[in-house]
């Protein structure tokens, strides 16, 4: 509720931290304050108890490369390759509609090497339409962000 009345119009449930009760209460909650909805998910378990919520519910899903346990990112990339890529994920997608976003968040552009830019075509080809970015973009200079930009867009 608070985060309404600070001026929110969407909220970032974490799905592995939420008990699935607590999930669908909070979804419920979001969707009463005409707040949208999305869901983090970090393995398929996460996406089945995502795919019990109502459909329309949710307005995207952000599969992770980050360890809920210590926080700590995958830095190959194929935990989010795989989530995207998996069963559960076609399920998701029969449930909650093929035109519901699918995002990928955790170094998505910072893989080591010449392999940033083949690993963001994986992503698109296994299906997401973009990715949350935030502290890789604060460690470099404004320049480098542009080039970054520029690489991903």
């Amino acid at each position: 509720y608070k985060l309404q009345l600070a001026g929110a119009d969407a909220i970032t449930l974490v799905v592995g931290a939420l008990a699935n009760k607590d999930l669908l209460y909070l979804s419920k909650i979001a969707s009463s304050l005409k707040l949208q909805c999305l869901v983090t998910v970090t393995s398929e378990p996460q996406i089945e108890a995502v795919n019990k919520l109502s459909a329309g519910s949710i307005a995207g899903l952000i599969v992770s490369n980050r360890e809920l346990e210590d926080f700590a990112f995958d830095m190959t990339g194929q935990q989010a390759l795989g989530l995207l890529k998996s069963e559960a994920l076609q399920a998701f997608r029969q449930h909650h509609g093929a035109d519901t976003p699918v995002l990928v968040e955790g170094r998505v552009g910072l893989i080591e090497g010449d392999g940033a830019n083949k690993y963001l075509d994986e992503l698109k080809q296994a299906g997401a339409v973009g990715a949350v970015v935030g502290g890789g973009l604060a460690a470099v200079s404004t320049d480098e962000v542009s080039k970054i930009l520029q690489t991903v867009v």
